[in-house]
């Protein structure tokens, strides 16, 4: 993975200092809850640095620095990247690790690293269908729409991104084409909701809180022509 992202190979060697390190995996705990035993992981003596907030390799949020090293990464992960985490940490001069689910884009804007890197477990995969990813709804061109005369059920709940509020809803009963995109029509602006969250055809976007009391409609392309139905609560 490290040739793909930073055109060389990776090289560990000189960092193992001839010891073991006992670990359990999750998987091992799932399947033999009541087993004791561990594998014996190769130990590294790297010379990244953790912050001030570390407290273990499932915090939600890790920040490491190594001055040996360039370039700035930033992963989200799962439990798989407690024993991939240091070698990307060792790898690069400022690295951060994200647990949190749904991904959180927002803090990406604010770390602004050289790489974005998703580890996600096979099984979960859906997760990426289901989990709209947190960030504000990107503003996108007006397009001719015409009307189908017909609404959708939405949601609009509260967020957890300050200034912002979500609004969530299906258009299973609408004529979709397969790459369409959804954008929201608001009376202020037109903007790009996520295809996820629950239903078969799903949408989710975050809006600023002064959009909260507009009338909204949902445009897509259908049959490669633009339409839209009105949204309801």
């Amino acid at each position: 993975m490290l040739k793909e992202l930073k055109g060389s190979e990776a090289e560990f060697d000189s960092c193992i200092n001839g010891k073991t390190s006992p670990h359990t995996g999750d998987l091992y705990e799932m399947v033999y809850p009541a087993g004791n035993e561990t594998e014996q992981d190769t130990a590294y003596d790297f010379t990244y640095q953790y912050d001030e907030k570390f407290h273990s390799a499932d915090d939600i949020t890790i920040h490491t620095e190594n001055s040996a090293a360039d370039e700035s990464i930033f992963v989200y992960r799962d439990s798989f990247g407690i024993n991939l985490h240091p070698f990307l940490a060792q790898s690069y001069g400022n690295a951060c690790f994200s647990r949190n689910m749904p991904y959180r884009l927002t803090a990406v804007t604010e770390e602004q690293p050289d790489v974005l890197l998703v580890e996600l477990v096979e099984r979960n995969l859906n997760w990426l269908l289901e989990r709209a990813p947190e960030m504000p709804a990107p503003e996108r061109t007006v397009v001719p729409a015409a009307d189908t005369g017909t609404s959708a059920k939405a949601q609009r709940k509260d967020s957890r991104m300050e200034g912002t509020f979500c609004l969530t809803g299906d258009l299973s009963g609408q004529r979709v084409d397969d790459d369409s995109p959804i954008y929201i029509l608001a009376e202020t602006g037109t903007y790009e909701a996520s295809p996820c969250g629950e239903g078969t055809q799903p949408f989710t976007a975050y809006f600023p809180q002064n959009v909260r009391e507009q009338q909204l409609k949902a445009a897509f392309l259908s049959d490669g022509e633009w339409v839209f139905c009105a949204l309801a609560d």
